[in-house]
C-alpha cells in the first residue's frame, strides 16, 4: 500500500500525475496515448531520486510530450553479498520530488509480484553477449543480465518511443543501448550528475557505440 495520497499529485503538463501499479494498466495507457499520437519517454529509476535523476526527467521533458518515470527495486540484478532489503526506499519523497518538476505525466511504480509474476526461478532472462562480462561485470556476475532483462520488462510495459539514461554507469548504458537497438526505442545518454547535465546527441538517436571503446565494432 502507499504510504501517501496520490491524489494529492498534480503537474501542469496534464492535470494529475497518475500512478500506475500494474502491468495491463500501464500498457493500456501507453496504447492509448500512442494511438493520439504522442510521443512517450521513459525514465527508469530505482527511486530513492537525487539531482541526477531529476536532470534525466527535465532532459526527457525535452525529448518529448509525455514522460514516464519508473520506480522499482529490482530484485534480480542484485547479486550474494548485496543486500536488496537495504537499498534506500522512500516513494513518498521522490513523489514529491517529481510533482515539484511538473514534467512527469506518469510514475510506474509496480510490486515485485507485478514484474516477476512467477517469481525469479525458471525466468526467462535478456542477455547481451561479451559486453557484461568485463569491468563492473566482471565482479558482479549475473548483474547486467538482471538489468536487461528488467528494462526489457520496463519498455514491454512502458512502450517508450524514448529512454533516458544516465552516463554515469557507462557500461550499463552501452549494454542497454544494444539491446534496445532498433526494435525497442531510442536510449538517450546524458551526464547527469551533482549540477550538471549533458546530453550526448541531439535529437535523441539510437546508440551507434563500439565495443570495446574504440574498435571500431559495433556491440
Amino acid at each position: 500500500m502507499l504510504p501517501v495520497d496520490l491524489r494529492s499529485f498534480r503537474g501542469p503538463r496534464s492535470g494529475a500525475m497518475q500512478i500506475i501499479r500494474t502491468v495491463p494498466e500501464m500498457q493500456d495507457v501507453a496504447d492509448r496515448l500512442r494511438a493520439e499520437g504522442r510521443r512517450l519517454v521513459l525514465v527508469p529509476t530505482m527511486g530513492s531520486l537525487h539531482r541526477g535523476h531529476v536532470a534525466l526527467v527535465r532532459a526527457a521533458g525535452e525529448e518529448g510530450d509525455h514522460v514516464t518515470v519508473s520506480i522499482f527495486v529490482n530484485p534480480t540484478q542484485f547479486g550474494p553479498g548485496e543486500d536488496l532489503e537495504r537499498y534506500p526506499r522512500d516513494l513518498e519523497g521522490d513523489l514529491r520530488l517529481l510533482e515539484a518538476e511538473g514534467v512527469v505525466d506518469v510514475v510506474f511504480a509496480p510490486s515485485v509480484e507485478a514484474m516477476y509474476p512467477a517469481g525469479a526461478p525458471g525466468l526467462t532472462w535478456v542477455t547481451v553477449d561479451r559486453m557484461g562480462d568485463h569491468l563492473c561485470g566482471a565482479r558482479r556476475p549475473g548483474h547486467f543480465r538482471g538489468v536487461a532483462t528488467v528494462v526489457a520488462k520496463l519498455f514491454t510495459a512502458c512502450r517508450p518511443h524514448a529512454a533516458v539514461f544516465g552516463l554515469k554507469d557507462a557500461q550499463q548504458f552501452f549494454i542497454l543501448g544494444r539491446m534496445a537497438h532498433p526494435t525497442w526505442a531510442s536510449v538517450c545518454g546524458w551526464w547527469a550528475w551533482r549540477r550538471s547535465a549533458r546530453r550526448t546527441g541531439s535529437p535523441c538517436r539510437p546508440v551507434t557505440a563500439t565495443w570495446p571503446p574504440g574498435s571500431g565494432r559495433r556491440p
